[in-house]
């Protein structure tokens, strides 16, 4: 599946008060490297995990006629719409969700496009809390990162990891 970027997140994971004292800067002070940091860090956090932690809008264009179709990026939050040949399918009738997983009562004429939201509705505290030690192990050595503090990052994500097999 072909995935764009329809929307980015309107918010952080982590406020920049909670950055703050996890740093012990005052707040405001290097406003823009705690923001790139902070960026890192769910990049990194969001790799680890295989998720998409913010709520995120999604287009997928499948590249197969297929009945059932899994979403790349996910936990899926809800998905928006399912078109085959620019016609919306109607939900509960031509497809449902299932998990993270879109399944089509027929077979489409045609490759589908879904569009999704992806994300938490809330962030789990012990993934914020990961992001804010990577922010502030970034902030404090701008190098490297102390092979303790990865441990202590997968740590806080492994309930929430998605493992293919």
């Amino acid at each position: 599946m072909n995935v764009t970027l329809l929307s980015s997140p309107s918010e952080q994971p982590i406020s920049d008060e909670r950055v703050a004292e996890w740093c012990r800067i005052d707040t405001g002070q290097d406003a823009a490297t705690i923001q790139m940091l902070v960026f890192s860090a769910l990049a990194l956090v969001e790799s680890y995990l295989n998720k998409t932690l913010m709520q995120t809008t999604f287009r997928g264009q499948t590249e197969c006629r297929a009945s059932s179709y899994d979403l790349p990026r996910v936990p899926v939050y809800d998905v928006m719409s399912v078109k085959v040949d620019g016609v919306a399918l109607v939900r509960g009738t031509d497809w449902k969700v299932c998990g993270d997983r879109v399944v089509l009562t027929a077979l489409p004429d045609a490759c589908p496009v879904i569009e999704w939201i992806a994300g938490f509705h809330d962030v789990p505290p012990n993934v914020s809390n990961a992001i804010a030690l990577l922010v502030s192990a970034l902030y404090d050595n701008r190098t490297t990162i102390d092979p303790m503090t990865v441990k202590a990052v997968e740590w806080l994500c492994a309930p929430h990891r998605r493992v293919t097999l």
